[in-house]
């Protein structure tokens, strides 16, 4: 997957309406050999409430010198609503995707993140570290 990243750093974490912090289902870091964090992504949601609800994203990517980060949200029901969530995320950084992610599952998201941190970092091996709240 190739990846586009923004010409100066980006800072659009809505963290007042997306980030929340009660509900984090999911987290995801892409880290280098000395265990460093180049991308991190973290998926909110409200697992009592019912499948309408949305799903929120922060992303943070921090790259050899620059530092991007955007939050995204996706609603409704029937699709991967966590790729989505990322998708709008990593559009809210100004980062740009050669494919879309958006609904599309877990290996896109795992995909992206990598992909994303590759280019940021200017490393080839990276490793993904996927938590449970």
């Amino acid at each position: 997957m190739k990846v586009i990243l923004p010409k100066k750093d980006t800072s659009n974490v809505n963290g007042r309406s997306h980030r929340k912090e009660h509900y984090c289902h999911a987290s995801y870091s892409v880290v280098d050999s000395d265990f460093k964090t180049v991308v991190e992504a973290r998926i909110y949601w409200n697992p009592k409430a019912d499948g309408m609800r949305p799903v929120y994203c922060c992303l943070w990517v921090y790259g050899k010198a620059t530092y991007f980060s955007g939050s995204g949200r996706a609603g409704g029901y029937g699709y991967h609503k966590s790729s989505a969530a990322l998708a709008d995320a990593i559009d809210s950084a100004g980062i740009v995707l050669s494919e879309s992610i958006s609904g599309v599952g877990d290996g896109a998201m795992a995909d992206a993140l990598l992909s994303i941190g590759r280019k940021a970092s200017g490393k080839r091996k990276l490793g993904l570290i996927k938590g449970h709240a």
